[in-house]
């Protein structure tokens, strides 16, 4: 029961977790320290990466084929090959120090090679053994963070818009004494969430449309809402449950509209701006055409330590202990969760990366397509005096579209919603009549 109930509120921070596992090589982009998943590699002295850097620091288009690399900047091509220390830039003809080779699946490259040769400054600082790397762009003569303030500035001129969301997630969690039983869930999801600034109001209706849970004979999968809805207003957060229908959820202390400021959740932008001064790495990527209209590309990758700094400080709004999920249980549960966090924070390997389409005629960001993978490793309570090591790995894939900017929606009435506590008291009352 006690693993039961701290695995799902710990899930909900997991986005929340990130420690650094500090590589023999450091990473300095545009004055900001960056932590990739993968630690850069030292190899009779040159400096190499995995091909990911490439595409995010440059803002490049990259693709592998079989052994081929291509790279291609503003129409600029570089052509590698995985094994060979040959290389074709532009059509010309030149050798690299080092051959790109796989490594842990990751494919690294020689840096330094690669960056100057699309015109960034690459420097070795050899007391602290980083790599620094300078490079910018401009559109229309904006830095990346002046574009995202304009096109912040665009979507602030309407109080509301809509956000259409297409998502697909895979998970597998092991526990370490039972190696042979993975527990998968892969699941495809729509969402439609509708924004209101003032006053606060977000409305949102989520679909499963397939949902493929395999789970070893002895354990029983939960079935898993085929449609759920959630509203959050100024007198709290309220959701439907299987069977129940609306549920709020009372978190005594809780600034439900501070929280949404400070983390950015009224605003798709407001979260990369802040996150800027966290070490998120950011950089204008290949211009696109959709449909016939062009956008400029803005790519954001975060890791692990961005996440902890910018929710560590959305976190102290939380005050969890004071959550009275089963009231006599609220200590010692909110304890375990708060050593389940430490515990994660040492382990964790995050890697988000997302991309911004900003329309070139009004400066609005219409479209967004996110990439995340997160693998940890907890300590969970398997009962009131033992513990079992969990890992699990997550990915998610995820494609977004702003739209009707300025519109009003309506919104479902949940006055006549129940309290989380008396939701969960029904629920724990069921199981205990099943078991009797």
């Amino acid at each position: 029961m006690r693993k039961n109930l701290v695995i799902p509120l710990s899930m909900f921070l997991v986005l929340l977790l990130a420690s650094p596992v500090w590589a023999s090589v450091n990473l300095n982009v545009n004055g900001r320290a960056y932590e990739p998943v993968q630690p850069l590699q030292l190899e009779q002295g040159i400096t190499k990466g995995s091909l990911d850097l490439v595409g995010r620091v440059l803002g490049a288009d990259v693709s592998v084929k079989d052994q081929e690399i291509i790279i291609n900047k503003a129409g600029h091509i570089l052509t590698l090959k995985v094994g060979s220390t040959s290389a074709r830039f532009d059509g010309q003809e030149m050798m690299m120090p080092v051959a790109p080779q796989v490594l842990d699946s990751k494919i690294m490259v020689p840096l330094r090679f690669i960056y100057e040769l699309f015109g960034a400054e690459v420097k070795w600082q050899d007391q602290s053994r980083t790599v620094a790397v300078n490079f910018s762009e401009t559109r229309q003569g904006l830095s990346v963070e002046e574009m995202l303030a304009k096109s912040s500035a665009a979507m602030e001129k309407y109080n509301s818009y809509k956000m259409k969301v297409a998502m697909d997630m895979q998970n597998e969690v092991v526990e370490a004494n039972k190696p042979g039983d993975i527990q998968k869930m892969d699941m495809t999801m729509q969402m439609v969430v509708a924004t209101q600034v003032n006053p606060m109001l977000i409305y949102g209706k989520t679909s499963a449309t397939s949902a493929t849970v395999n789970l070893p004979q002895e354990n029983t999968a939960q079935a898993i809402p085929a449609e759920s809805e959630i509203l959050i207003n100024d007198t709290g957060m309220y959701m439907t449950m299987p069977d129940q229908g609306w549920v709020k959820f009372d978190v005594p202390g809780l600034d439900m509209k501070a929280l949404l400021e400070q983390t950015g959740s009224q605003d798709p932008l407001s979260s990369i701006k802040q996150m800027k001064d966290y070490g998120v790495m950011m950089s204008y990527g290949n211009d696109r055409e959709k449909n016939g209209q062009p956008y400029w590309i803005i790519n954001v990758t975060m890791g692990a330590d961005s996440l902890n700094q910018f929710f560590s400080k959305a976190m102290k709004n939380l005050p969890l202990q004071e959550q009275p999920i089963l009231k006599d249980v609220t200590q010692d549960v909110a304890q375990e969760i708060t050593e389940l966090m430490t515990d994660v924070f040492k382990n964790m390997q995050a890697d988000i990366f997302y991309n911004v389409w900003i329309d070139q005629n009004n400066y609005q960001p219409t479209y967004m397509d996110l990439e995340a993978a997160m693998k940890m490793n907890m300590q969970v309570p398997a009962d009131k005096n033992t513990k079992t090591e969990i890992s699990m790995d997550m990915k998610q894939k995820a494609n977004y579209e702003i739209y009707d900017l300025g519109a009003d929606f309506a919104v479902p009435d949940v006055s006549s919603a129940i309290p989380m506590n008396d939701y969960i008291k029904q629920q724990t009352e069921a199981v205990n009549r099943q078991s009797n």
